[in-house]
C-alpha cells in the first residue's frame, strides 16, 4: 500500500528550485516552513545535485516571497 503525504510546491528562484513544504505552526501560531533547496548548475554539469535543507519560521509572506528570501539568506551566508 502507498500513502500519499502532504503536497510541496516548487518554485525557481535565483538558479535554485526551491521546494517549500509546510509545517505545523510554532507555539505562538507563526508559520513554519522547511525548504530544500537544488542548485540547478549542479544539475546541468554533474547530472545530480545535493540538496541544501532550511528550516525556519515565516514572515508573513507569500509562498514564492519565502522562497525568495530563504534563497537570499543561502546566498548570503555563503559570502
Amino acid at each position: 500500500m502507498t500513502k500519499r503525504l502532504d503536497n510541496t510546491t516548487t518554485y525557481l528562484v535565483n538558479g535554485y528550485a526551491v521546494t517549500l513544504t509546510r509545517l505545523r505552526d510554532d507555539i505562538n501560531g507563526n508559520p513554519r516552513y522547511q525548504a530544500e533547496l537544488i542548485p540547478l548548475d549542479n544539475i546541468t554539469k554533474y547530472g545530480s545535485s545535493c540538496a541544501i535543507r532550511y528550516t525556519f519560521t515565516g514572515h508573513y509572506l507569500s509562498e514564492k516571497g519565502e522562497a525568495e528570501r530563504v534563497v537570499e539568506h543561502h546566498i548570503q551566508s555563503q559570502r
